[in-house]
């Protein structure tokens, strides 16, 4: 994996599949996970076959040639750039251009973080994700127009090889995403079956498409995508019908709504727990999420395909005015759900044999519901009983717990100060909501109090109160202090504490700092150069005095109620 920093640069080059670059040597293997709870980057990028990574400046790259890539993939993705690019001229925002471009074309490059944390804290990032919806909108829309071809066999056939062709050439413009491949292959199977009048089984279906594409590509089974999509799928699947039998609606305005109220509490119910096990967070408001994007969704599949077959002109203006305004009250409409007290619950810790139980669990509800089974109802309390008794001991746990967190964040600074259910984060970064501290930060801090509970202290800012002491980089938790010191301050008279964090490469020698700071450890984080790593670290080893080297290692926890730290 390259990263490329473009910022401050004086290269314009631009870049494009099958460009062929040479680059300096100095890649190294991506870094595993380094705090508590982070996701696992280097198992999802081994996932994808991508083992090492660099860092690069743009002028730092050569292109030395350009076409070595397929070239039916090149024309599908010169293709898509020519339309993001219609879509850009058309529509003026800038979050609803993202969203046009991601929704019916794939293309993330343009997306916010803001709007992604809001489509996900609502449980409809899916939408996001060209999927089974996109793939049947695309079918449904070609059907109708290709109506007259059913009237005899050799017309169906064509119908056939077209409706193929269109879905096919749709998820090779979209990316080829295992959501895309997943249901381009079911629908593929649905359509051939309909063909030759055989009865389709769902289930052979769903089975049939994961065997292709992971007879493709068998890396395919540990990508976290098509894990959730499958379960989505299979969880529609299962519940839907059951559902729709135990409450029928007679109501035909009603009908529609209550129907897809069914297959959202399927999908959520099959892909929920896991998303649960591997992001840590569940959306509270997901239903009501879900109900209200559905129609705006499918409206703006119709509004983008049609400004992108319309030629430049009055009536492709008027289109793009018209989906900016659906994309922007769509925003605006998951931005308040998001906005709702507990939208979004995090820290939600769950070990393998806990999610097989809310899988179990669900399951046998379903089944004591529908067809009144007993055993169903033996063993929703079971599992019941089970989930409660490993949450109240892990709750027991985490109330009995006081430490002291150093995150790995790079040149950065966070430390986490955990005292039962009261938490505090001491960190250089503007708040909360910065994209390091969500990603490296709070899966930890999320374990213990929701995040808006999470007392945030800026680095140079004061704070006391009867369990906390923080000024001037001194910080007092209970009866621990640390100090944080980039070798400028001096403080009156001789400082004990506990940790010492030097940071920005201190230019006094370690001896000429501990003439007036005792500490019992040494930390030393990624703001240091190498060299001044190597530097501090041979004079603590001739001071006696220990030391954790922070960069590129894992996160140091000092435990306040025990002699053991991690």
């Amino acid at each position: 994996m390259l990263t490329i920093n473009r910022e401050n640069s004086l290269c314009s080059q631009s870049l494009n599949y099958g460009d062929e670059l040479l680059i300096p040597t100095g890649y190294e293997e991506v870094s595993p996970p380094y705090n508590p709870g982070e996701l696992d980057y280097k198992r999802f990028l081994a996932g994808k076959d991508i083992w090492h990574q660099d860092y690069l400046q743009a002028v730092e790259l050569k292109k030395i040639s350009t076409g070595k890539g397929n070239p039916l993939i090149a024309y599908a993705l010169a293709l898509r750039q020519r339309m993001v690019v219609k879509f850009s001229a058309y529509i003026s925002d800038k979050d609803a251009y993202s969203v046009a471009s991601t929704l019916i074309l794939g293309y993330r490059a343009e997306l916010s973080d803001a709007l992604l944390q809001a489509f996900s804290n609502t449980g409809t990032i899916h939408v996001l994700s060209v999927s089974g919806m996109h793939v049947v909108i695309v079918f449904w829309l070609l059907s109708k127009l290709l109506w007259w071809m059913n009237r005899h066999q050799y017309l169906r056939t064509g119908k056939l090889v077209i409706l193929l062709s269109a879905v096919w050439g749709y998820a090779l413009l979209t990316g080829f995403s295992p959501s895309i491949l997943r249901a381009t292959i079911m629908i593929s199977f649905v359509m051939a079956a309909s063909l030759f009048g055989q009865q389709n089984r769902v289930y052979n279906s769903i089975a049939a498409s994961a065997f292709f594409l992971l007879l493709y590509n068998p890396k395919f089974i540990i990508d976290i995508g098509f894990q959730l999509s499958y379960l989505a799928v299979l969880g529609i699947v299962f519940l839907y019908p059951l559902m729709r039998a135990a409450f029928p609606v007679g109501n035909r305005l009603v009908r529609p709504i209550v129907e897809y109220t069914w297959m959202s509490v399927g999908a959520q119910a099959g892909a929920g727990p896991l998303a649960a096990f591997y992001f840590h967070q569940f959306p509270v408001y997901f239903l009501p999420a879900n109900l209200l994007i559905v129609l705006p969704a499918s409206s703006i599949m119709y509004l983008g395909f049609g400004l992108l077959l319309v030629p430049p002109g009055q009536v492709a203006s008027w289109i793009g005015i018209a989906l900016e305004k659906l994309i922007l009250l769509t925003n605006a409409s998951l931005s308040y759900i998001e906005q709702l007290p507990l939208a979004s619950i995090g820290g939600i810790w769950l070990t393998w044999w806990q999610d097989a139980l809310i899988y179990i669990l669900i399951v046998m509800a379903v089944i004591s519901l529908a067809a009144r089974k007993k055993y169903g109802v033996y063993a929703v309390l079971g599992c019941t009983t089970l989930l409660v008794c490993s949450s109240f001991s892990t709750t027991l746990q985490s109330d009995d717990r006081q430490e002291i967190v150093l995150f790995n964040v790079r040149r950065n600074l966070a430390i986490g100060l955990v005292d039962e259910r009261k938490v505090w984060l001491y960190s250089n970064l503007a708040s909360v909501d910065d994209r390091t501290i969500r990603y490296s930060v709070l899966p930890k801090l999320e374990a213990h109090v929701p995040i808006e509970n999470i007392h945030f202290i800026p680095q140079d800012s004061n704070y006391h109160d009867h369990q906390l002491y923080v000024k001037g980089g001194v910080i007092q938790f209970d009866n621990t202090r640390l100090l944080v010191y980039d070798g400028t301050a001096t403080y009156g008279g001789r400082l004990d504490v506990d940790i010492l964090v030097l940071r920005n490469n201190p230019r006094k020698s370690l001896q000429t700092l501990l003439a007036t700071i005792n500490c019992r450890l040494l930390l030393l984080d990624g703001s240091n150069f190498d060299s001044t790593i190597d530097r501090l670290v041979t004079e603590a080893g001739a001071l006696d005095i220990p030391v954790y080297v922070l960069k590129d290692n894992f996160a140091y926890v000092w435990k306040l109620d025990a002699d053991h730290h991690e």
